[in-house]
């Protein structure tokens, strides 16, 4: 724990993790582990509301400007994740299956020029 107020982050405690950013910089950051947002705390349900401007917002990829409005996060259920071994690479996937298909698809030698292709 240190000296941090919240307990420690777990994905078994139904609890929504709210932390903040201090803009699309800040987000960059993060992605490439330069920085780490700011912890906010834990709940089981978040609600925001928005009173009066207009506010970017962005779902799955899919920006708007939202109007006032309220917005209520709960976590609804937990879905099991497939994740890639450490052991194992991508490039090693694509070396293995480029060399299994070279060896068996069957190699055809060109085939000599018949009456066909003499006419044309």
């Amino acid at each position: 724990m240190g000296d941090e107020p919240y307990p420690p982050t777990r994905l078994d405690d139904g609890l929504l993790e709210v932390v903040g950013v201090f803009g699309s910089f800040h987000c960059a950051q993060i992605q490439v582990k330069m920085a780490n947002p700011v912890r906010l705390g834990q709940a089981h349900t978040v609600r925001l509301v928005l009173k009066t401007s207009r506010m970017p917002m962005q779902v799955d990829g899919e920006p708007w400007a939202q109007g006032p409005c309220t917005i209520t996060i709960t976590h609804k259920t937990q879905a099991f994740m497939l994740y890639h071994s450490a052991e194992q690479t991508d490039d090693d996937d694509d070396e293995s299956s480029t060399s299994e298909a070279e060896s068996s698809a069957p190699h055809d030698s060109p085939k000599p020029a018949g009456p066909a292709s003499a006419r044309a």
